[in-house]
């Protein structure tokens, strides 16, 4: 199968390297998917490390995610990572908090960036999210907080993808904000993605 992928050159990556690194189009969209898949239990354990100032832990963590943007072509992510990396093992705590939040930020935009390029399998495997989500917007449109929040916990640790995720941390920000029309928009937007 061949790939459309001027989409990502136009967005700087280099996949050209990517591609004599991988050796395929099917290869390097495998690439993608491992990445795209890792993304949200990557960002968490940075978050985490972070928090708690584990700099050791840390630097493992932003080594790898160095490795895997270099891999896919991102040499500008990559590069960040690996002076963090070093951050974390210097324990450059000034340095760390400077520049991790912009590399979060730029990490979550590749995700959203190779996001078309992944495949999910059929949308059955989506029927009980689908489900879920309809519940949240119904609970959310009856302005409903407690129903909400349980729904919304429910929906948070069904298999969704790494882009439904960031749409869902989107929705928790709205609830807790008693944004209860804005979440409903946002809920709207995730079923869609869905049933796709």
């Amino acid at each position: 199968m061949s790939y459309d992928f001027n989409v990502l050159r136009e967005n700087g990556l280099d996949v050209d390297a990517a591609l004599k690194f991988t050796g395929s189009d099917d290869r390097y969209v495998k690439a993608l998917t491992r990445f795209y898949n890792g993304y949200n239990k990557n960002r968490t354990r940075i978050e985490n490390s972070y928090n708690s100032k584990d700099y050791e832990d840390y630097a493992i963590v932003v080594h790898s995610l160095k490795s895997n943007a270099r891999m896919i072509g991102d040499y500008k992510l990559g590069d960040l990572a690996e002076k963090l990396q070093y951050a974390g093992q210097d324990k450059d705590e000034v340095l760390i908090r400077s520049e991790t939040e912009g590399m979060l930020k730029m990490y979550e935009e590749l995700v959203e960036l190779i996001t078309p390029f992944i495949k999910h399998g059929d949308s059955e495997g989506n029927k009980e999210i689908i489900i879920l989500a309809v519940e949240l917007k119904e609970a959310l449109d009856d302005y409903d907080y407690n129903k909400s929040i349980t729904t919304f916990e429910q929906l948070s640790r069904s298999g969704m993808s790494a882009s439904n995720k960031i749409i869902c941390n989107k929705i928790s920000n709205n609830i807790e904000q008693f944004q209860y029309e804005e979440a409903s928009d946002i809920v709207s937007e995730l079923i869609e993605n869905l049933q796709r």
